[in-house]
């Protein structure tokens, strides 16, 4: 159970009831390159723990100056991720009515992976090697897109 908000600029908001725990991280500062990797494996680290109370510590940099993607990277983008992005490709192609580009560049920090559009049926679907594939459609502009699965 947990609802992930991720903005345009890098910011993000994380809520899971169960373990009483909200994260929030703001927008990245100019002076380090943000790795969603580290941040993520600190919070698994620090909800897992036994120690709830110790003091947060600062994640070290990860540098990665090409910006390359990493094959191990596809394989960690959880289910909700997946239909999270689905949802907000669909909206912003159909709903707002963007560039391909422009949409994909608001997805790029969360979705390593362009997901595949039919423009026909406005449909967005975002799949892996593994793992189901997430995916949403658009139902007009009263309602705009809603999950498939």
């Amino acid at each position: 159970d947990a609802i992930v908000l991720l903005g345009h600029q890098g910011q993000l908001l994380v809520a899971s009831p169960s373990k009483k725990l909200v994260i929030l991280r703001l927008a990245t500062d100019k002076g380090s390159k943000f790795n969603r990797n580290t941040f993520f494996k600190a919070v698994k680290n620090r909800v897992s723990g036994d120690d709830k109370d110790a003091p947060l510590k600062e994640a070290a940099v990860e540098n990665n100056p090409k910006g390359s993607l990493h094959l191990r990277d596809l394989f960690k983008v959880p289910a909700l991720i997946r239909r999270y992005t689905a949802k907000e490709y669909c909206s912003c192609r159909f709903v707002v009515g963007r560039s391909q580009e422009a949409c994909f560049a608001d997805i790029a920090l969360t979705m390593p992976m362009m997901p595949q559009i039919n423009l026909e049926s406005k449909k967005v679907t975002t799949k892996f090697f593994i793992g189901d594939a997430a995916a949403a459609e658009f139902t007009g502009q009263k309602f705009g897109c809603r999950l498939l699965n």
